[in-house]
């Protein structure tokens, strides 16, 4: 290499590299580095204006998703299922990390916009339950929300009764009950009963709440005698209403009215009417004799829906029947059809045709 080219080539890897580069001397350990003034002392002081404290992550989560979405809870029931599953996730992430304190008035405010809007969900949903039955279920529904948020009930002090009736009179229907059952011996009945019920009752009714009469509206002799008779009377007995209530698809994850597919599926639990006939029989060597026998077989066609009510009398068991998979019909009623022949245990053959149809009737 050319001596005299030597310094200008040392000067300019003083300049590309900078001073430090050709020194002779070891690197600073990092003690000394630590002492320098406005040197960070590890990568950790570099991160630490990047990761936020709890309050500065919930702050900014109320604010950005949390605040928008609550204040659209009165717009829609879509909005006010969004702010609710919102606000009770961000809510609880508040309560773990132990900063009630420190966040109330947001508190305040999610839970008072998130009332408002479930007040005006209900009231919305009565007004529309004139047309449609099904939006019983989004009244409830919301309903029930309230009722499993305990801390809600300061918004709702002196409204939470006033929702319930406005949801028992969107419940209001009315029962048309027609059964008719033929015997293999050509002995057939045909009964009636009517009467107004409510699939949801804003005060429970464990006991009967209406006892309604029945009509016996037809009735065909059959040849099961083998001495002739003389039918002297028969006695219907009332269709014993014990209560009619919504299946319990009405809970915590009940999202039916959200999605479309809302449906009233009601149980209606009754004690059957029943037909007796007293008659007079004549046979040959006997003196005539009266007897009483049942007619209109509902209740043995009807063994697998049968329940057990208590309490409806001291000391007593009661008999009856859970009606269930009602269908809504084109004319927006509910109705349960029996179309078929039983054959029981005994071998007797049994046509039936027993129709349960819930007409809605909403009252204001």
């Amino acid at each position: 290499m050319n001596r005299s080219a030597l310094p200008s080539t040392l000067a300019l890897l003083t300049l590309a590299l900078g001073p430090c580069a050709l020194a002779t001397q070891p690197p600073a350990s990092p003690a000394s580095a630590s002492s320098t003034p406005g040197r960070p002392n590890d990568m950790s002081d570099l991160l630490a204006p990047l990761v936020k404290t709890p309050a500065q992550a919930l702050t900014e989560q109320y604010t950005v998703s949390v605040r928008p979405a609550v204040q659209k809870a009165s717009s829609s029931d879509l909005a006010l299922n969004d702010a609710q599953a919102q606000f009770t996730k961000w809510r609880g992430e508040v309560e773990r990390a132990k900063l009630d304190d420190t966040f109330k008035s947001q508190i305040n405010e999610g839970w008072s916009l998130i009332a408002g809007g479930v007040e005006r969900s209900v009231d919305r949903s009565y007004q529309a339950c004139f047309k449609d039955g099904s939006l019983l279920v989004a009244m409830l529904y919301q309903i029930h929300w309230v009722e499993k948020n305990p801390r809600l009930a300061p918004y709702f002090a002196g409204k939470l009764d006033a929702m319930k009736k406005k949801a028992e009179n969107c419940g209001t229907y009315e029962l048309e009950f027609t059964s008719y059952i033929r015997r293999d011996d050509g002995m057939a009945d045909r009964v009636r009963a009517a009467a107004p019920v409510k699939l949801y009752s804003a005060t429970p009714r464990p006991k009967p709440a209406q006892i309604v009469p029945t009509q016996q509206l037809e009735h065909v002799e059959g040849s099961y005698q083998t001495c002739p008779y003389k039918v002297l009377g028969y006695e219907t007995y009332p269709l014993g209403l014990v209560d009619v209530q919504l299946d319990t698809r009405v809970g915590d994850g009940l999202l039916a009215p959200l999605d479309g597919t809302a449906a009233v599926d009601p149980v209606l639990m009754i004690i059957e009417p029943h037909l007796e006939v007293q008659i007079e029989e004549h046979c040959p060597t006997l003196d005539p004799s009266e007897h009483t026998h049942s007619q209109w077989d509902f209740d043995e066609l009807h063994q697998d829906e049968t329940i057990t009510f208590y309490e409806l009398i001291p000391d007593m068991e009661v008999g009856g029947f859970a009606i269930t998979d009602f269908k809504l019909d084109a004319q927006g009623n509910l109705r349960r059809e029996y179309k078929r022949t039983v054959t029981t245990g005994d071998g007797a053959a049994f046509q039936e045709e027993t129709t349960f149809i819930l007409r809605h009737r909403p009252v204001r």
